[in-house]
């Protein structure tokens, strides 16, 4: 029995200390990327690549049709036939919308000022990266199926890129390398994941189009959220041209650090997500917004203090932020760091993903304006001033009704509230 329970703890153990690690490995691409971008073609080269990666990111959450959010924890429940099965669908959902998606993009892109040719490239390796299945083998506890599939191509794509633009070739070889490891990551997830061909042949329309039908809930969740997280710095070139520069920079480095910062949640997903029973999965979302709450804090300290030298850095002393700024967007971090727990590990846990695409439409309908008119009136700062408010009522929204769920469950299994006392009662 105790030689059972070891192994069981080193391989939660193994898993965990994978996940963490696979962010840290991933954030290598973007490192490598943008100083040979700034070093060869300057902040107007940024610029197009961010304003690329902007609209092609919410792009791509449309195409990615809600997966990682109901995905993990759905196939950390199935058996491993009913897995292959999602596998395949998922694939089939998204190759069905991504011509159509891939053209908007591009669209979107060309209308925007301060953009060329590689901006609208860069858009559509964005809507490629969504063909990942990171979050399958986030269900299904497997972070070196992640690596090898997922993050280890694109680092590799990164890193050829970076040595090719510091050779002075043309900036559309970044994203044309990024689009390719999108592609080919796809049959090496389906080799890791053992998932037969035969499946995908057998498909027909109609469970595409219930899948569809069944994602749309999580989709409306995630493609809201899209509006206030992966459209700022498109915005914020609308109205402010002059402001994107640096608003761009800072929301790069913002969103390398909550991608290693998801490791922390993304980790807790199979865990949380195989805890059925009512006292288990009250306990495991309480640690899990406990971890959470604690690494936002530390998270905004961190940028804070450090954003103005990275950020100086990283972008060749070519940019340069105030610390105001990074304060500013350490809070950003702080509320998403947390809404990351409440939403994607407790109300889903719950089922409850109504409620987290009625927070998202909270955010983005207080979130686009404010970041509009903030961006107008004070450039950068008013731009960071409406991503506060639309993560906080995210935040707020998504609280009290995972409040509500929590203190049922707490009263239908009269569960005692052992340890410290948590900050969501």
């Amino acid at each position: 029995m105790a030689l059972t329970t070891s192994r069981h703890t080193r391989r939660h153990l193994y898993r965990f200390a994978g996940f963490m690690v696979l962010p840290a490995v991933g954030i290598i691409s973007p490192l490598l990327v943008i100083p040979s971008v700034t070093h060869s073609y300057g902040s107007a080269g940024w610029t197009t690549i961010a304003l690329g990666q902007s609209v092609g990111g919410a792009v791509a959450v449309l195409a990615e049709l809600g997966w990682s959010l109901s995905g993990p924890q759905l196939v950390a429940a199935q058996k491993q036939e009913q897995r292959h099965a999602t596998f395949w669908l998922s694939f089939a959902t998204k190759a069905a919308v991504m011509p159509l998606l891939g053209a908007i993009a591009a669209v979107g892109v060309v209308l925007l000022p301060g953009t060329s040719f590689p901006g609208v490239l860069m858009a559509l390796a964005s809507v490629a990266s969504s063909f990942t299945f990171t979050w399958y083998f986030v269900g299904t506890g497997r972070p070196l199926a992640i690596l090898l599939s997922d993050t280890l191509p694109k680092v590799l794509a990164a890193l050829i890129a970076a040595a090719l633009l510091y050779q002075g070739l043309p900036l559309s070889v970044y994203p044309l390398l990024m689009m390719s490891a999108s592609v080919l990551g796809v049959p090496v997830a389906a080799i890791l994941a053992r998932a037969p061909l035969v499946a995908l042949t057998r498909l027909t329309w109609r469970p595409v189009v219930e899948a569809l039908r069944h994602q749309s809930v999580a989709l409306r969740g995630r493609a809201t959220s899209a509006l206030y997280i992966a459209l700022p710095v498109a915005l914020v070139g609308m109205v402010s041209t002059e402001s994107v520069a640096v608003f761009s920079a800072i929301e790069r480095l913002q969103r390398l650090l909550l991608a290693v910062l998801q490791s922390v949640p993304t980790a807790m997903q199979n865990w949380v997500g195989s805890a059925i029973q009512g006292t288990e999965r009250y306990k495991a979302i309480r640690k899990a917004l406990s971890a959470n709450g604690a690494l936002s804090w530390i998270s905004l300290l961190g940028f804070f203090l450090m954003g103005p030298l990275a950020i100086g850095i990283l972008f060749s002393g070519k940019i340069s932020v105030s610390g105001a700024m990074c304060l500013m967007a350490g809070v950003v971090i702080a509320l998403t760091t947390s809404s990351r727990a409440t939403g994607g590990l407790g109300l889903v846990a719950y089922g409850d993903l109504r409620a987290i695409a009625n927070s998202a439409t909270v955010g983005a309908a207080l979130g686009i304006p404010t970041i509009l008119v903030g961006a107008s009136l004070y450039g950068v700062v008013g731009a960071l001033g409406g991503e506060i408010i639309a993560e906080a009522c995210v935040l707020g929204v998504q609280v009290r009704r995972l409040h509500t769920h929590m203190a049922k469950e707490r009263d239908l299994y009269c569960i005692s509230d052992l340890g410290p006392r948590s900050w969501l009662r």
